[in-house]
């Protein structure tokens, strides 16, 4: 069929123009089936609710051109040639550098009758009204589009570059992408997106094509593209794919001058086409054509390819079999200075096959030019009406030929601040890519063998990288500038030489500057101290930034591409676990990391997330932020820290309130609680489940067989099990301070202010007792009277006894044993006993205003008084710790024992202790762990909702543990509700605990999902 009149040159050795047909046809085949297979092997690989759907049955067919519009056809017959001259037309909202005004803008939609108009895409979505006003104007509905080539912003969020998105493996998360643009962008009324670039970068490209492109590998550029393409037709908008050929081959950028490609026929064919034939056999709606020179293949360094029919219509339309629209670049491009003016390069790129251009000059004139050029037969009219016809039904598709309205309330409903953070936060861990790991480095295994240190160069201010970092474990932060001083970073180096592990990270704020802005003082020093100590480097923005260091020395390298918060505490995640390492490198960077190379690792840690990602409905969540602010104002506690995690993933961890009612200093999520009889859990329990272990404890075994001087008392036939258990019906705990005392102050008999040989043990700021108390103190607890039966009677007695058995039989106190056998390994450094030796007094919160015993404030030490007496180390309270921390620990026990990689129980250990020990003698309680009572409802802990598989427990100060095995979720509740008073028991008359925990429980049984459904029932 003859689209106009003009004349080829053909040239003979193109693939596309094989005189042999049947050769052609072998190639063609030889080259797609096992492309094709794949493909069917790649849709059923990806995620049932959001993969990229093909559109039709023949995949070739762009989805507007499946079915016959009528309402295209009945409106071309009404067109004047003036008017469809005029649909070939988009013009450019921005000329000059500034925007058109509104009256330009729809002076130029009502009487020259434009096919569309383009906006930049920083602009687009605060011109609702304008856009509604151009689209209510036009005769003929317009294609309102969006350039966004260089980024995939939202209204809500700035998404990775394509740079980065080229590294993910899980396409199903760029479907997710164009799915999410292309809703957001069809509420705003925006119909054509001119995305995706499929263009496949060389080594000789720019930093700025490399960036915009998904890469050096035609296959992954094809597979990005696709994925980006279906998501946006998914919703009904037209994705415009560029540049064709492809503009990866070059150094320069089309804006600035006429880039000469470096492509020959066979790197063509190859490489720049790939992804557009792949995108063509799939149903792509639209191509841009770029503005290069191909002179290996023209024989003229100063030929257009847009402009050229050997490119655009022979490959494009006849060898490609495109049948969507077409679309030349702007015409007000600098690479077209040369090549006549505005008028005459729109004849020529509807000549070389285009259906549309870009940015003519004068719209009027250009339309005048035209219509001259059909009348003297250049261009023939059947095929004007041809091509307006397929813009036509293109604009049917997108249903603007039956309602042009624009509904602003639509824009703010079609998606949330929640999917676009979420879907930014995937794209981010997707993306990242470790490249270098050696003797498997990552993720961190035992963080109590390394001494960590954490440097951010390239900022004056510690990093989220380094925060969550110091979250995972103990890390000292420091910052240096890329411009500070030799001197400064020499003074660097001797301050981190006692580190042997440094995390260094580089925070690239400038591609565009020499060494993206790297100084040489910077690179040396890196260099230095990986010569000498285990570093991990972790590039923010530029990979090729990594081609600067000496790599050989270098232990670990990820690479983050983007330097923004999200990315920065994803990459620290990765570092210690919390997320795997599944990128792949969309570029080759120096000799030994090829385009498509990254190493995996596996998550073995907690994840940090948003409750999204679970399906959590963040409006039911914020109920416990109305609880516990509600709280905080009636004086139930000064202040809060708050962690529940579902499935291995933290989603709400949050600090409330002030560390006392002044208000002076608030509670952060590192702060320090005393976790009161939580310790039986965290400190006896595992100490006594690891002997069990080990065979060092039998759990039926009587107490007196560890200490015999039981033997005499009425313990003598108790079992560690029923101590355990709580099934002794021994005390609930002995006032031991109150026969230390004199006139209701510390004895001086007992007591002195100053610490000395005899008086060691330091109770409290300027509080020593005589070290001999402690036998003291245990002799009254072994002398105790208990009344013999076996029920169950809360005690903390039982808890001193088996302290006593661990540290005898293991000869060590029992804080060096949870240290060394636990809370070290995991790196929980917030876990621990006596905490003024290891953190500032200003982290740890404070607990009662102690009037009875102390006469002080009790920050530091720990609250419980028998505790305190035996030097605040004791089995049933002392520990202190962070919400995080603790929650890393009973995360361990929902994963059986496992966690950071490492076992620390059986299976069947956590199992044993956790169950039920004495149900038929009416006694709810694990081993060392509090159960909910069958009937849970006359409990003011757990809530109503917990199963009956769960377990945790609860400590005097306001604090609590629970994990529920049956919905994999951990909660985890610190509070210093006794502050000042500890007679104030709010928190437990109003079930601040339960309550909070059960909101939690009303979001599981009301998902996202279940809400979506519910709205929208089709």
């Amino acid at each position: 069929m003859q689209l106009f009149s003009y004349k080829f040159i053909y040239h003979s050795n193109t693939f596309f123009m094989l005189k042999n047909k049947n050769l052609q046809y072998i190639l063609f085949t030889a080259f797609w089936l096992p492309f094709g297979i794949i493909i069917l092997l790649y849709g059923g690989l990806l995620n049932a609710d959001s993969k990229p759907v093909l559109l039709n049955e023949d995949k070739t067919i762009p989805p507007f051109l499946l079915e016959t519009s009528h309402r295209a056809k009945s409106m071309l017959k009404n067109l004047s040639l003036e008017q469809k001259i005029g649909q070939m037309l988009i013009i450019n909202a921005i000329q000059n550098g500034k925007q058109l005004s509104i009256d330009e803008l729809t002076n130029l939609v009502s009487k020259n009758h434009v096919g569309g108009i383009i906006f930049h895409h920083d602009s687009v979505f605060r011109q609702t009204e304008l856009l509604n006003t151009c689209q209510l104007i036009a005769e003929v509905p317009i294609f309102i589009a969006v350039d966004s080539f260089w980024n995939f912003n939202s209204q809500l969020q700035k998404f990775p570059n394509a740079q980065a998105l080229g590294a993910i493996t899980n396409e199903a998360t760029i479907y997710e992408l164009g799915k999410f643009i292309g809703k957001e962008h069809r509420a705003a009324g925006i119909n054509m997106v001119f995305n995706p670039s499929l263009n496949v970068i060389s080594t000789i490209s720019n930093q700025q094509i490399k960036k915009n492109s998904f890469g050096e590998l035609a296959n992954n550029v094809a597979i990005k593209g696709f994925s980006l393409m279906a998501g946006l037709q998914s919703e009904k908008v037209i994705a415009v794919a560029g540049h064709f050929p492809g503009h990866g081959n070059t150094k320069a950028d089309s804006k600035n001058t006429l880039p000469i490609m470096a492509s020959d026929y066979n790197y063509l064919d190859s490489i720049d086409l790939y992804p557009f034939k792949h995108a063509i056999n799939n149903g792509l709606s639209a191509v841009l054509t770029g503005h290069l020179s191909f002179p290996l293949i023209t024989n003229h360094e100063n030929s257009v390819s847009s402009l050229l029919p050997e490119l655009v219509h022979n490959i494009l339309l006849d060898s490609l079999n495109f049948r969507g629209l077409v679309i030349a670049d702007n015409l007000d491009s600098k690479a077209l200075l040369t090549h006549g003016n505005r008028e005459e390069l729109a004849i020529k790129a509807l000549l070389a096959g285009n259906d549309m251009v870009v940015s003519p000059a004068n719209v009027a004139q250009t339309i005048n030019r035209i219509k001259i050029a059909v009348e003297k037969g250049e261009i023939l009219e059947t095929e004007i009406n041809t091509r307006v016809l397929k813009i036509l039904e293109a604009k049917d598709w997108l249903g603007i030929l039956k309602n042009k309205a624009i509904s602003s309330e639509k824009l703010s409903t079609a998606n949330s601040e929640e999917e676009a953070e979420l879907l930014n936060r995937r794209l981010i861990e997707n993306s990242l890519t470790l490249v270098k790991n050696e003797h498997n480095l990552l993720p961190i295994l035992r963080p109590d063998t390394l001494n960590s240190a954490a440097i951010a160069i390239g900022t004056n201010e510690i990093t989220e990288f380094q925060n969550f970092l110091n979250t995972y474990t103990k890390t000292e932060l420091f910052s240096l500038r890329f411009d500070d001083s030799k001197t400064i970073f020499n003074a660097m180096n001797s301050i981190v030489s006692k580190y042997n592990l440094l995390h260094i990270s580089i925070h690239i704020t400038n591609d565009a500057s020499a060494n993206f802005g790297i100084s040489t003082n910077a690179v040396r020093f890196i260099n230095m101290l990986a010569s000498k100590t285990k570093v991990t480097l972790t590039i923010f923005g530029n990979p090729e930034a990594l081609n600067l260091f000496e790599i050989n020395k270098i232990q670990v390298v990820l690479l983050a591409y983007t330097n923004t918060p999200v990315s920065n505490e994803l990459a620290a995640q990765l570092v210690f676990g919390g997320i795997p390492a599944r990128g792949r490198l969309p570029i080759t960077l120096g000799k030994h990391f090829p385009a498509g190379f990254g190493i995996d690792t596996e998550t073995t840690r907690l994840k940090f997330t948003v409750p999204l990602e679970l399906d959590l409905n963040s409006e039911i969540l914020s109920r416990i932020d109305t609880i516990i602010n509600e709280a905080i104002k009636n004086k139930v506690m000064p202040g809060a820290q708050i962690v529940f995690a579902k499935d291995g993933k933290i989603f709400y961890r949050k600090s409330f309130g002030h560390f006392t009612y002044d208000t002076l200093q608030q509670v952060s999520n590192s702060d320090i609680y005393d976790l009161a009889s939580l310790t039986k859990i965290l400190a006896t329990t595992p100490t006594i489940m690891r002997m069990y272990e080990q065979g060092q404890i039998d759990l039926d075994a009587k107490l007196s067989n560890y200490i015999t001087v039981l033997d005499t008392t009425d313990k003598n036939e108790i079992t560690i099990r029923q101590v355990l258990a709580h099934h002794t019906a021994m005390a609930a705990f002995i006032p031991f301070y109150i026969k230390t005392l004199k006139n209701k102050k510390p004895n001086p008999h007992y007591y002195q202010s100053d610490s000395s040989e005899l008086f060691s043990i330091k109770v409290a700021e300027n509080l020593y007792l005589h070290k001999a108390y402690s036998d003291t103190l245990f002799t009254r607890v072994y002398n105790s009277k208990s009344d013999g039966k076996k029920i169950f009677r809360y005690s903390d007695i039982g808890f001193y006894i088996l302290q006593k058995i661990i540290e005898e039989t293991n000869k060590k106190p029992i804080d060096l044993l949870v240290q060394s056998n636990f809370y070290g390994p995991l790196g929980l450094s917030s876990i621990r006993y006596n905490p003024l030796y290891s953190f500032e007094k200003e982290r740890i919160v404070p607990t009662e205003n102690d009037k009875t015993f102390r006469n002080q404030l009790i920050q530091g030490y720990v609250h419980d008084f028998g505790a305190a007496m035996l030097g605040g180390v004791a089995g049933h309270a002392g520990l202190f710790g962070n919400a995080t921390d603790v929650a890393a620990y009973m995360q361990l026990l929902l994963q059986h024992g496992e966690y950071g990689g490492l076992r620390y129980f059986n299976k069947e250990t956590v199992e044993l202790f956790t169950s039920c020990a004495y149900c038929n003698d009416k006694n709810r309680r694990g081993l060392g762990f509090d159960r909910p009572a069958k009937d849970n409802n006359s409990y003011r802990v757990p809530s109503a909702d917990v199963s009956q598989l769960s377990y945790g427990h609860t400590g005097f100060t306001g604090t609590m543990v629970w994990n529920d095995p049956a919905e994999k979720l951990v909660f985890v509740f610190l509070s210093n509700r006794i502050c000042p008073d500890i007679g104030n028991d709010k928190i437990i008359k109003l079930g601040i605990r339960a309550k909070v925990q059960q909101v939690v429980y009303d979001a599981l049984k009301n998902p996202i999902s279940k809400e979506k459904r519910s709205n929208n029932p089709s």
